[in-house]
């Protein structure tokens, strides 16, 4: 037997759950997110578009001496400050058994994926751009650090693709050499 008075039940408890965090709070994560996305866009495209111009170089070179520091500073702050958000959020979630509206889900996905590329190596972007927009007019270089750094299925896609096993980089190597050495 039911009474009027009594309110039990999963409507009136879902009825009582705030909706979503406040609004400062989102709004930190949605910020702490562009810092964390300047940093990794920034990272990304020096280990690929930046690699793919210049050829092969040392990741964080192009960033440390490129008047670059905001986006380092930027990056660090979001991405370290945002996997801290990220943790105390979830903590919140499950506490206070908030119910988020889609969009404050944004930050719950591209934090974490975020963090996840920088941990693809720096030769894995390399490669990978070499594969889909071609060697171009750093073949030769590429062709030397496969070989040097016994990355054989790549200097053997550079081999078919015309490249001279006898081309010599900076220094006198060539691929000939540093697969020997």
């Amino acid at each position: 037997m039911m009474t009027q008075g009594r309110r039990s039940g999963i409507i009136p408890d879902v009825q009582n759950t705030p909706i979503g965090f406040p609004k400062l709070w989102t709004t930190a994560g949605y910020l702490l997110l562009c810092g964390a996305a300047l940093f990794v866009g920034r990272i990304v495209y020096e280990e690929t578009l930046l690699t793919w111009i210049n050829g092969p170089q040392m990741v964080g070179f192009a960033m440390m001496h490129g008047g670059v520091p905001f986006i380092l500073i930027a990056g660090v702050i979001g991405l370290l400050g945002g996997l801290l958000w990220l943790i105390a959020s979830l903590v919140l979630l499950f506490r206070r058994k908030f119910r988020i509206p889609l969009m404050d889900w944004v930050p719950f996905i591209l934090l974490p994926f975020f963090a996840v590329l920088l941990f693809i190596p720096y030769e894995t972007w390399e490669e990978l751009t070499v594969l889909i927009a071609g060697p171009g007019s750093h073949g030769g270089e590429f062709m030397v650090e496969a070989a040097a750094h016994g990355k054989q299925r790549f200097f053997m896609h550079l081999l078919h693709k015309g490249y001279d096993i006898n081309y010599e980089a900076g220094g006198g190597e060539t691929a000939l050499s540093g697969g020997c050495g």
